[in-house]
């Protein structure tokens, strides 16, 4: 019987599995940590269909539920827009209101 002593495992190849046995793993402990963050935040996943979803970085949208009054005076009482800002806006809204004819809710 012939038996093979070969050379073995180089010092590259060690580096090389040690290099994606860590990356795996850490791949694995994120994915985890955030669905056990979302878990425990109560915010939805990112899988959450519908209108329930809220407003969130991950989202890149604006808030969801309410009229244009109520976010343009969030914006203002965040300091985004100044007085004149919002009483110029303000108006347009009124106005647009009132020719489309539509009533707040």
């Amino acid at each position: 019987m012939v038996w093979y002593w070969g050379t073995g495992i180089h010092g590259w190849a060690w580096g090389l599995g040690i290099f994606t046995s860590v990356i795996f793993w850490g791949l694995i402990i994120w994915a985890i940590a955030a669905l056990v963050g979302w878990a425990r935040q109560g915010r939805p996943g990112p899988a959450t269909p519908g209108p329930e979803r809220q407003d969130g970085p991950w989202l890149g949208q604006g808030p969801w539920p309410g009229d244009a009054e109520e976010i343009l005076s969030r914006r203002f009482a965040a300091g985004e827009i100044d007085a004149r800002e919002y009483r110029e806006r303000l108006e347009v809204l009124r106005a647009h209101r009132s020719t489309t004819g539509t009533s707040q809710p």
